[in-house]
């Protein structure tokens, strides 16, 4: 959803500069941030000669709740695609 919401796969094509950056309020499961780190290798596989070479992420968070590491295993472990990133 975050992915698809703000057009990333397509902004990464047509973005005209080296650099994009991604600021996020809520760091959460962190479920965003490994879904654009896949998002953003693929995109460099399939266009390595893009002028886009570079993604910065900024994730502002302050959580009341934060999650148990048992709790933020647990969820990683619903995304095995994403098993690199929640490393």
């Amino acid at each position: 959803m975050f992915l698809a919401g703000n057009q990333l796969p397509n902004r990464f094509f047509s973005h005209s500069a080296k650099l994009y950056v991604i600021a996020e309020t809520g760091f959460g499961t962190g479920l965003n941030f490994m879904s654009v780190c896949q998002l953003f290798i693929q995109f460099r596989q399939q266009a390595p000669n893009n002028q886009l070479q570079l993604l910065h992420y900024i994730s502002i968070s302050f959580e009341k709740y934060p999650l148990s590491i048992t709790d933020l295993l647990r969820v990683h472990q619903c995304w095995p695609e994403l098993a690199t990133f929640s490393k």
